[in-house]
């Protein structure tokens, strides 16, 4: 990476200003990459990314976002570091971290992206951490004062879970998953603002598979080494091919691609 292109060096006073250093939220980014270990068995490093929040978003990155043109590469989070905003950071985190560790533990071409489906992976992982926090919120040292924080996070869960409608299922053909979809994805990726396509159906959805299936998560990790040649879908009968053993949980998954043609 040339130094033009480093976000870091070339915003580095900005970062340093806003590098979390807040106990309560490194507490639970810590018991984040838990849950991440446990799934993944990777031993995420402390100095593998840097961890940002700017409640404001003052530099109109589009946070919260991974920034990938950086060395080390930034997770950047918006939320107030109050008690109130932990629930959003746990979902705001959650999500920037799938993205990470697909990009630096699993893809061959780490600038490979089917973006519907990779973002809807992210997002149901927010939700499944949200879950196990909430479930375990007792092992976590911040429960010592704060007992009942585990009713807000279950009632935050509850509330997007309870969402519904898919832009997805409107997709009649390929043209309506690339104009309608993937390229409003990559816009927004691009940092053009806009409305992200719904899919809370594929997304409570997968968020079940995930809860039964907790073992399997990480296989979805690997996602791009099957996105079809149009680059719009994913080749589940490839995919579960080369993955015998998994067909039981692909089959679940392969539910929330559009049956377009």
């Amino acid at each position: 990476m040339r130094k033009e292109e480093n976000f870091y060096i070339n915003n580095f006073d900005y970062i340093n200003s806003v590098i979390i250093n807040n106990s309560e939220l490194i507490q639970i980014k810590e018991h984040i990459i838990n849950i991440f270990f446990e799934l993944t068995e990777i031993n995420i490093k402390n100095n593998e990314f840097i961890l940002i929040n700017d409640p404001n978003d003052s530099k109109n990155i589009g946070f919260p976002k991974l920034i990938e043109i950086s060395e080390p590469l930034i997770i950047g989070t918006c939320v107030l570091p109050i008690k109130r905003d932990w629930v959003q950071f746990i979902f705001q985190f959650s999500h920037e971290l799938t993205h990470y560790i697909i990009k630096c533990y699993y893809k061959k071409n780490k600038f490979k992206y089917l973006h519907w489906f990779e973002e809807t992976i992210c997002e149901t992982m927010s939700l499944f951490v949200l879950k196990k926090i909430y479930e375990n919120w007792s092992s976590i040292g911040l429960s010592n004062t704060n007992k009942d924080y585990d009713n807000i996070i279950n009632n935050y869960l509850n509330k997007l879970l309870i969402k519904n409608g898919s832009d997805l299922k409107k997709c009649m053909n390929i043209i309506d998953l690339s104009n309608n979809i993937e390229n409003i994805f990559i816009n927004t990726y691009l940092g053009y603002k806009h409305e992200r396509p719904i899919r809370n159906d594929e997304i409570n959805i997968l968020y079940n598979i995930f809860i039964e299936n907790q073992n399997l998560i990480n296989i979805l990790f690997n996602y791009t080494e099957y996105i079809q040649d149009n680059g719009l879908l994913i080749d589940f009968d490839i995919w579960i091919k080369k993955n015998n053993e998994y067909k039981y949980f692909l089959d679940l998954v392969k539910v929330i691609q559009p049956d377009v043609v």
